[in-house]
């Protein structure tokens, strides 16, 4: 399943992974989870190879890429 979103604008182009990452980061600061940093390396730790793969790993990676994004913004 491919992610994409009813959007409006005039090019009508599908939402891709750019759009998809810049809204995970947003949500993720919004959302504030408990424990997202042992929760992704649990997973890092502890995923069986052949279970994760396809589009779980494309999420998982985006998540973790997301995470990593936050981690390393400094204050402004």
């Amino acid at each position: 399943m491919i992610w994409k979103s009813k959007n409006k604008n005039k090019n009508k182009k599908p939402t891709g992974a750019d759009e998809f990452l810049s809204v995970l980061i947003y949500v993720i600061i919004k959302a504030k989870p408990f424990k997202i940093a042992s929760n992704i390396h649990f997973i890092r730790d502890f995923r069986s190879s052949d279970r994760l793969n396809g589009e779980d790993e494309y999420y998982y990676t985006t998540f973790d890429a997301a995470f990593n994004f936050i981690k390393n913004l400094k204050p402004s």
